[in-house]
């Protein structure tokens, strides 16, 4: 088994699966699948023989010129988080300090 897609999230690797599977291509997931809790990235293994097939699939999938390696390797993996997740986990944060120093100050 080979890797054909890594980096992804829990969604894009069943989207991708279940397209790798209706065209009759076996494939293995690596990673945390369907977990309580979706931390950490998932990889996509096809065997080496159909290695060929899988590609030309996510190259029509995605609409990409397949000459070029690194346009199908930058569309395969998961995009990058923006800015906003770390302010709204330190907001989150804070709001439950906050709440800690209240509660603290208005029992003792």
């Amino acid at each position: 088994m080979v890797p054909l897609a890594t980096g992804l999230s829990d969604f894009e690797a069943k989207v991708l699966t279940a397209r790798l599977g209706a065209d009759g291509i076996i494939w293995q997931l690596r990673g945390v699948v369907d977990s309580v809790y979706p931390i950490g990235e998932i990889d996509v293994l096809v065997p080496d023989a159909e290695l060929d097939d899988a590609m030309a699939l996510l190259v029509g999938a995605f609409d990409l010129e397949p000459d070029d390696p690194h346009e199908l390797a930058d569309a395969t993996t998961a995009a990058p988080a923006d800015g906003w997740s770390w302010w709204v986990a330190a907001l989150v944060l804070g709001a439950t300090g906050l709440f800690f120093c209240a509660r603290l100050f208005a029992v003792g």
